[in-house]
This record gives C-alpha cells, sequence and structure tokens, in this order.
C-alpha cells in the first residue's frame, strides 16, 4: 500500500490534508494581523499615557512621572519580549509545517524557498542552526513586521528612560516645595510642586539603570528563544536518525 511511509512511490496528494494544511497556514496569517493590533495598542497607550503624565501640573507631578516612568517601562520591556515569544512561535510552526510537507509529500504544491530556502527536514534543521550568531550564539529574532514593532518597543524604552528622568528633575535638587505657574481656563494659578525625596529621589536616581537593564533584556532575550529553537531542531533531528536507525535494524532483521 502506498503512502507517505509506504514503499516511497509517487501517489495523489491526500486533499484532505490539503486543504488542513492551507487552513493552518491562513490561521497563522490571521494570527498574525491581530497580534499587529496588540502591538499597536500597547505602544499607543504606553506611550501617550507617558506623555500625557509628564504634561500635568500637579503638586505630586514629579513623583508621578518617576512612578508612571518605571510602570511605562514594564509594559514596554513585556510587549517586547511578547514580539520575541510570537516570533518563536512563528518559526517553529514554520518548521511543524514543514515537516507535514515533507511526510504528506506536498513539496510540489508549495513554493521551493519555504520555509528559508529548505525543502527537507535536514535542509529546515540546518537553515535555523546558520541563524546563530558568529555561528555560536543561537538566535531567534521575529519575521518581517514583528520584527520592526520589537525595534520600535526597544526604541521606546530608550525614550521613556530619557524624558522620565529629564521631566523629574525640576525640583530633584531642590529640598524646598516650590510654586509653578499652571494655566487654568484662560487664567493663570500657582500650583505647590512637592520636591523628590527619600526613596522618590533615590527611584529617579535609579531610573537610567532601570532603562539600561531592560534594553539589555529585550535586546539579548532572541538568545534564549534561540536555544529553544535550536533544542527543538536538535531534538528532532536525534529521534529521526534514531527511528531511521530502527528502520535499518527492521529490515535486516527481516533479511535474516
Amino acid at each position: 500500500m502506498n503512502g507517505p511511509d509506504g514503499d516511497g512511490r509517487s501517489r495523489e496528494p491526500d486533499w484532505e490534508a490539503v486543504r488542513n494544511f492551507h487552513k493552518a497556514i491562513l490561521d497563522a496569517l490571521r494570527h498574525r494581523e491581530q497580534d499587529i493590533v496588540r502591538f499597536v495598542v500597547i505602544l499607543v497607550s504606553a506611550l501617550g499615557g507617558f506623555v500625557w503624565l509628564i504634561q500635568q501640573q500637579s503638586p505630586y507631578r514629579l513623583q508621578a512621572v518617576v512612578v508612571g516612568s518605571y510602570g511605562v517601562l514594564l509594559a514596554l520591556t513585556v510587549g517586547a519580549l511578547y514580539a520575541l515569544s510570537l516570533g518563536y512561535n512563528y518559526r517553529s510552526l514554520t518548521f511543524q509545517i514543514a515537516r507535514l510537507e515533507e511526510k504528506l509529500r506536498l513539496q510540489k504544491l508549495v513554493l521551493a524557498a519555504w520555509p528559508g530556502g529548505a525543502t527537507s527536514a535536514e535542509e529546515t534543521i540546518a537553515s535555523i542552526e546558520r541563524r546563530c550568531r558568529w555561528g555560536v550564539i543561537p538566535w531567534c529574532t521575529p519575521p518581517e513586521i514583528i520584527k520592526w514593532f520589537w525595534f520600535a518597543f526597544l526604541a521606546s524604552i530608550l525614550l521613556v528612560t530619557v524624558m522620565g528622568y529629564v521631566g523629574s528633575q525640576d525640583s530633584a535638587t531642590n529640598d524646598q516645595s516650590q510654586e509653578v505657574p499652571v494655566v487654568r481656563a484662560g487664567q493663570k494659578h500657582q500650583v505647590t510642586q512637592y520636591p523628590l525625596v527619600g526613596a522618590m529621589a533615590a527611584a529617579r536616581k535609579a531610573l537610567p539603570w532601570m532603562g539600561g537593564a531592560c534594553i539589555v533584556l529585550a535586546a539579548l532575550a532572541p538568545i534564549h528563544f534561540g536555544r529553544k529553537m535550536l533544542r527543538l531542531c536538535r531534538e528532532q533531528r536525534l529521534r529521526e536518525q534514531n527511528q531511521r536507525a530502527d528502520q535499518k535494524i527492521g529490515l535486516q532483521e527481516e533479511r535474516t
């Protein structure tokens, strides 16, 4: 009986499998579109809220800017890691699709370069291993538009760090409260603004370190996902090698 595990002769494709394969691709593309919307919401909400916070004039504006900076940095870092996680899911999905394509002998029905120029399981594994930086460091970044959102998160972290530090320095070195002129409803008012003292002053000094740590974490996280992807590929290669060895032993036993 012919089949993916049969005598190796060509046969008509399983069209039900082809339809499922096509549906999986469409679902993956649809999910990517939804993820892009989520990235836009995270970026616009975080940056828009931060700009609004800096422009506010209240007695505790400086304290609010410091606390808000930490909160926005956390949200942007989570967004960057989320983009990398989606990138890993996308890479692993294409790897699994390539394996399905090979097993069902669907290579002739898809682009020859799907995915990444690989046309067999071994080539797919080799193409992923070539993603290692300098041939040593595993590296897995998101594809296409999602990668640009990852870059946008990194740039936004740097921007918020600088704006938060500069925007909270008005009275950072002044131990006394000060009157700040504020225009409301066309009339000028004086608002008492309290300085940063104690824990708040220390938190402001630590803000650049916090921003730097977030950038380093988000920038080096592809190493973590690269290790996971490389481990997945090598486990698959070992599993296939063991299967081939078992089949070879089985054929030898049948002949004897």
